[in-house]
């Protein structure tokens, strides 16, 4: 067929909801739900190459049943970002990590990097890409399946969280495990990544006036041309000198 022989293809999948299932996610996760039509059956591989990583930059591996930027250039120069936020040997726990897009990237600065999702295929593909890491930084790194408020007993453990939620913003319960802490307790940072300007204001004031207070804001723009920025804010503990 002609989309076949196209190069401006790589594969071509549909996605079916049943008439009677009723959720706000656009997409099914359920593998059944998937029927490919054509293209190479191999997931699609992508890596950056500005994100300022001392090592050979993971493949990152995207199959269509996860999340992916859809300006997955730009969104390099907020990984970039965060990167200059993560202490060296920080113990970091990430939530709402997708395949690993931004821990990934992390994996230098790390000397624990635990990263976490809801989708189910997410975890193969983020497996699958600490493989194209350098020998020993792989161990650094591993994944728990499940949703953000499943994670919140692991916070404590943690010196920086980074969260990318999506656009509600933050789970009530992530948010109260990050509010009701002594102010000398852990984590000492979070890293937030928003592509929700409103319900970031919500949670950012809630963390306001808590214990936290933020270090650096940053806009990127992902869309040229619309009126939407991905925002990057950094919190300290206010107690912490850092």
């Amino acid at each position: 067929s002609r989309l076949r022989k196209s190069d401006l293809w790589y594969a071509i999948w549909a996605n079916f909801n049943a008439s009677d299932k009723h959720v706000s996610r656009i997409l099914a996760y359920e593998d059944e739900a998937w029927t490919q039509l054509t293209g190479p059956e191999r997931a699609l591989r992508e890596t950056f190459s500005g994100s300022g990583v001392p090592y050979q930059a993971p493949e990152l591996c995207f199959p269509p049943f996860v999340f992916r930027q859809a300006n997955l250039t730009a969104f390099e120069g907020i990984v970039a970002a965060v990167r200059r936020f993560v202490p060296q040997d920080s113990k970091v726990v990430e939530l709402y990590g997708g395949v690993g897009t931004i821990g990934l990237h992390l994996a230098d600065l790390v000397s624990s990097l635990v990263c976490s999702d809801e989708n189910p295929h997410n975890r193969v593909c983020f497996r699958r890409s600490v493989k194209t890491l350098p020998d020993e930084l792989r161990a650094r790194l591993s994944y728990e399946r499940g949703d953000a408020a499943a994670q919140v007993s692991s916070l404590p453990s943690a010196d920086v969280v980074i969260v990318d939620p999506p656009r509600k913003g933050l789970d009530e319960a992530v948010l109260r495990a990050l509010l009701g802490q002594q102010p000398r307790g852990n984590p000492r940072r979070l890293i937030y990544v928003s592509c929700g300007f409103p319900a970031f204001q919500r949670d950012a004031q809630r963390l306001l006036d808590d214990h936290w207070k933020a270090i650096h804001t940053e806009g990127f723009v992902l869309f040229p041309g619309a009126d939407h920025l991905e925002t990057l804010c950094v919190f300290d503990r206010a107690d912490d000198s850092r």
